[in-house]
């Protein structure tokens, strides 16, 4: 029986107002695959992420996610936003704000059990944040708080993780490990990451897609070379491949 894959986007077009952002998009992401969606500010790369999660209706065009209309398939999703939705002024823990990813699995009104938590320290674990647990969220620095809404993200135990510009905010040194992570959570998890660091991204992704209103190109990092150069007009670098998950 063939796999459902867990994006499957058929001619979409959007627009805002009179202005263009999307145009005649066709793409496909297949369950092993990690994904980087890259282009230019004001490309469409985050309306594309907000059409796959439903939050937008395309003007034209389908999205299914596993086979379902977006709307239906948001348990099957983690989300870590651009901008995080949490008012970081707001007294809740960082255990607190975590928890807020069991909530499509849980439910709203029903309370949280022990595996609920376990779930949610362990993700904490995964992006070196255990140890802000109880502390406040305001307390944190932008990076220590970004790294909270990745393990938001990943507590909710998606089959699809969408990323708009996770690493802007991470600290320097932490980028490299959290790449790692996304490689490794790929395992199991279709990733797709919205990202600048075109040369970095090279490093771990299995695809590239370039976006500029129009979806360019989707294949390889390699193969990207042309497009990246159209889009970003100068000489791009890719780093070399690190092993990857089917070179083991």
């Amino acid at each position: 029986m063939e796999q459902v894959p867990p994006i499957k986007i058929s001619d979409v077009s959007f627009s805002f107002g009179p202005t263009p952002v999307l145009k005649d998009i066709s793409l496909v992401v297949e369950q092993e695959d990690f994904l980087g969606l890259i282009g230019p500010n004001g490309g469409g790369k985050t309306t594309l992420l907000k059409i796959i999660l439903g939050l937008l209706e395309p003007d034209q065009g389908t999205v299914e996610i596993y086979g379902k209309r977006p709307e239906r398939a948001r348990r099957l999703i983690g989300y870590v936003p651009q901008r995080s939705d949490i008012d970081f002024d707001f007294p809740i823990s960082v255990l607190e704000v975590v928890l807020m990813g069991r909530l499509t699995k849980r439910g709203l009104g029903r309370r949280y059990t022990a595996q609920d938590r376990e779930i949610c320290r362990e993700a904490l674990r995964q992006v070196g944040a255990e140890r802000f647990e109880s502390r406040h969220i305001s307390h944190l620095s932008g990076g220590q708080r970004q790294r909270v809404m990745i393990a938001r993200a990943i507590a909710s135990r998606p089959r699809l993780l969408l990323l708009d510009e996770p690493a802007s905010s991470v600290d320097p040194g932490w980028q490299e490990a959290f790449y790692g992570l996304l490689q490794e959570l790929n395992k199991e998890v279709a990733v797709v990451l919205v990202t600048h660091d075109v040369g970095i991204i090279s490093s771990y992704v299995d695809k590239l897609a370039c976006i500029n209103t129009r979806l360019t190109y989707h294949g390889s990092p390699e193969g990207g070379m042309k497009c990246l150069v159209d889009i970003y007009e100068h000489p791009v670098h890719l780093l070399s491949h690190k092993k990857h998950k089917h070179d083991d």
